[in-house]
């Protein structure tokens, strides 16, 4: 049984990457908090650096463990500010 949660939205200051842009992503995760499919773009609106710093943000995270697997979206938006 996998629970969908809500999505969780996150501005990512990257003025050390110099990356712009949004990306959607989704995953599975088992009840022990890590993941066991994914993460898949559903969308991306920038250079492919910020398809691989979403997935490096993705991965890192630290998800709870629960009682059922997750299905979880992350918007994850990129911004260069000089």
């Amino acid at each position: 049984n996998v629970v969908t949660k809500a999505p969780i939205y996150k501005t990512i200051k990257s003025c050390d990457r110099g990356l712009e842009g949004v990306a959607v992503l989704g995953v599975v995760v088992n009840p022990a908090g890590r993941i066991v499919s994914g993460p898949d773009f559903l969308s991306r609106k920038g250079a492919a650096s910020v398809e691989q710093a979403a997935k490096e943000y993705v991965q890192a995270y630290e998800f709870p463990k629960g009682e059922s697997s997750v299905n979880q979206q992350f918007h994850l938006q990129y911004q260069y500010d000089t």
